[in-house]
């Protein structure tokens, strides 16, 4: 008779996450199994390798909620607000990425190597979502024709670099005023590069 699982992937994932951002990528996996309960066999029969739980643990899962919210729309909803809607999401996204990311370069994961194995690596489904998004706002006649690619461009990237910016330099995470702030500077800038 099989035994019925005490916790979820999820649950021993996010314990090592938690694990793995504190002490960073050399963590022992008995600090993982014991935060959970579980003994160490009982952890790496669930995920094979220590690097393996670590990839699993700290990569960005296929659904992240900017990307959905690009794929969904346009919608009728002005694109001003649109653009704010997506970029708080990004922001969200990324400043839990970015520590993630910055550990599994630490441990020397080849990124290269790991994006190359995936049908469509997350960076890029990013920019060609964003890139449709503006093509289908374009074509739609919503804003100006300009270069798509561009402005999905200048949209990631004016959020992943304050994400880096925070991580690397330590700085608190921002407020919640400070994120609508700097989302809405960040939105009024494509907005008025882009308005028709």
């Amino acid at each position: 008779m099989v035994r019925p699982r005490k916790h979820s992937d999820e649950e021993l994932l996010d314990a090592a996450r938690a694990v793995f951002l504190e002490h960073g990528p050399a963590a022992s996996t008995s600090l993982i199994a014991d935060a959970v309960g579980l003994s160490q066999p009982a952890l790496f029969k669930r995920f094979g390798t220590k690097e393996q739980l670590l990839i699993r643990a700290l990569m960005p899962g296929p659904d992240i909620a900017w990307a959905q919210a690009l794929e969904a729309g346009p919608d009728d909803r002005p694109i001003r607000e649109q653009l704010e809607e997506v970029l708080l999401l990004a922001m969200d996204f990324f400043d839990g990425a970015m520590p993630c990311l910055m550990t599994l370069k630490a441990a020397g994961i080849d990124f290269p190597e790991m994006m190359r194995a995936m049908p469509e690596p997350p960076p890029l489904r990013a920019r060609r979502t964003a890139r449709d998004w503006f093509q289908r706002a374009m074509d739609q006649g919503r804003i100006r024709q300009a270069d798509a690619d561009a402005a999905a461009l200048a949209m990631i990237g004016s959020i992943q670099a304050r994400a880096a910016m925070s991580h690397i330099f330590g700085e608190a995470r921002p407020t919640a005023d400070e994120r609508h702030s700097h989302v809405r500077a960040v939105a009024e800038l494509l907005w008025r590069g882009l308005c028709p």
